[in-house]
């Protein structure tokens, strides 16, 4: 009976957990697909919102797993080319020849 009641309780805060990501998500901290609502985050998305009305080039670097493409997306997204063709490019997957 126990070990049935500790998985109902852990199934249970999982729904709970995606049921609050899922809000998140839909909520004012979800901008373009960035999810956040801290100081931070609101940096990036007064940026990416900078940027995304211009005609510049655009290198966004970071460590691994930090969301780059994620907001070269949203930059895309955001600005007058959303309807335009997005071309991720991972140059550190090319090959030096």
């Amino acid at each position: 009976m126990k070990i049935v009641l500790s998985r109902a309780r852990e199934k249970r805060a999982l729904e709970l957990e995606g049921r609050r990501v899922i809000q998140q998500a839909e909520s004012k901290s979800s901008f373009f697909g960035l999810v956040g609502g801290s100081a931070a985050m609101q940096s990036v998305y007064q940026s990416v919102e900078a940027l995304a009305g211009t005609n510049a080039s655009v290198v966004v670097r970071g460590e691994s797993g930090v969301g780059k493409e994620l907001v070269a997306r949203a930059i895309v997204q955001c600005g007058n080319r959303a309807d335009k063709p997005y071309i991720c490019l991972n140059c550190s997957a090319l090959s030096e020849s």
